[in-house]
C-alpha cells in the first residue's frame, strides 16, 4: 500500500511544481508579512507548521478529488491512477486518513490560539464539504461554474489560516491593513488562474469534459483568465509596493510581470485562432513560481534590511 500511495503522490501531487509551490506559498507570504506588512518576530515553529500544512491541505483536495471523480476519470482521464489500478481506493483513503492525522499534529501546539484553532477548523470542514459536493453533488456536478464557486473558495479560506497566525483573536482576523489582504489574495488569484488555465481548451480540442471555453466561449474564458492574472499581479504588488524596497527585490518582481505579459500575449493569439488548445497551464505555472520566487526574496530582504522587521536580528 505504501508503495501505491507514494506512485499516486508522484503522479498526481509531483515535488514541482505541487509541492514546492504549496508550501512555498505559506512560506514566502508568512515572509513578507512578518517582514514587511504585519512586522513581528518569526517563529520557526509556526513557519514550518503552516508550510507543512499548506502542503497536506492540498494533497488532501488532490486526493479527495481523484476520489470524488474516479467514475468521470474513465471516460476523460483514462491514464490518472484509480483509472490504471496504480492506486486503489482504499489507498487513497489511507492517504486522506494520514494527511488529516498529520495536520490535527502538527496544528495541535497552536490549538490555545483562537483564530489559528478557528481558521483550522473552517478549512478541515469546508475540504469536508467539498468532498461530499456539499451534499448536493447532482446539482453542482452539472455546472462547472457552480462547481467553481463553491470550491474555490478553499484557496481563500487557505489565506486566512495564514493571517491566522498574526491574529490574536479571531476577530482580529478582518482587521488587518488593506494591503495585507491585497498581497495574500494577490497571491492565491495565481491558484485561481491556475485553475482556469487548465480548463481552456480549442475549440477543435473540446470533448464531453466540461471546461470553461465550452461553457463561456473561447473569448470569453480567455478574457477571465486575463483578467485574473492581471488582478493577481496587482493585487499582490500593490501588497508590498509601499514598503521600502531595495532595487534589487524590484527587479526581480519584473520578471512575474513579464511572465503575466507572456499569458497575456498567448491569450490574445488564442482569442484570434480560437481553434488549437494553447499551452496556458504551463504559461500560469510559469507566472505563479515566478511570482512566489518575487515574494519569497522580498520577505528574505526584509529580515535582512535596516527597513523591515527585527525578525531575526
Amino acid at each position: 500500500m505504501i508503495r501505491r500511495i507514494y506512485r499516486f503522490i508522484q503522479i498526481m501531487f509531483p515535488v514541482f511544481p505541487a509541492q514546492i509551490a504549496t508550501a512555498s506559498m505559506f512560506a514566502s507570504s508568512y515572509l513578507v508579512l512578518a517582514g514587511l506588512v504585519l512586522p513581528k518576530r518569526i517563529h520557526a515553529g509556526e513557519l514550518i507548521a503552516g508550510s507543512l500544512s499548506m502542503l497536506l491541505f492540498s494533497l488532501q483536495l488532490r486526493a479527495c478529488d481523484e476520489l470524488k471523480d474516479e467514475q468521470s476519470d474513465r471516460a476523460n482521464f483514462p491514464s490518472r491512477p484509480l483509472v490504471t489500478g496504480v492506486a486503489t481506493t482504499a489507498d487513497v483513503r489511507a492517504l486522506l486518513a494520514a494527511c488529516a492525522s498529520a495536520l490535527i499534529a502538527l496544528n495541535a501546539p497552536f490549538f490555545g490560539r483562537p483564530a489559528v484553532v478557528s481558521m483550522f477548523a473552517v478549512v478541515m470542514t469546508y475540504s469536508f464539504l467539498m468532498w461530499r459536493w456539499f451534499f448536493a453533488e447532482k446539482t453542482i456536478r452539472a455546472s462547472l461554474p457552480l462547481a467553481f464557486l463553491t470550491h474555490h473558495p478553499i484557496v481563500f479560506l487557505l489565506q486566512f489560516y495564514l493571517l491566522a497566525f498574526f491574529s490574536d483573536s479571531i476577530g482580529a482576523l478582518f482587521r488587518h491593513p488593506l494591503h495585507a489582504y491585497a498581497f495574500v489574495f494577490g497571491v492565491a488569484l495565481a491558484a485561481t488562474a491556475w485553475e482556469i488555465s487548465r480548463k481552456i481548451r480549442g475549440t477543435l480540442d473540446e470533448t464531453d469534459y466540461a471546461t470553461y471555453s465550452k461553457v463561456w466561449g473561447a473569448k470569453p474564458a480567455a478574457l477571465v483568465l486575463a483578467a485574473v492574472v492581471i488582478a493577481s499581479l496587482g493585487s499582490a504588488f500593490s501588497g508590498v509596493h509601499g514598503q521600502t524596497l531595495g532595487p534589487l527585490v524590484r527587479t526581480v518582481w519584473a520578471l512575474p510581470m513579464i511572465a503575466a505579459i507572456r499569458v497575456i500575449l498567448r491569450l490574445a493569439r488564442f482569442v484570434r485562432n480560437p481553434l488549437k488548445t494553447p499551452q496556458l497551464k504551463a504559461l500560469v505555472e510559469s507566472y505563479s513560481m515566478l511570482l512566489l520566487c518575487a515574494a519569497l526574496v522580498t520577505g528574505l530582504y526584509a529580515l535582512c534590511s535596516p527597513y523591515g522587521s527585527t525578525a531575526l536580528r
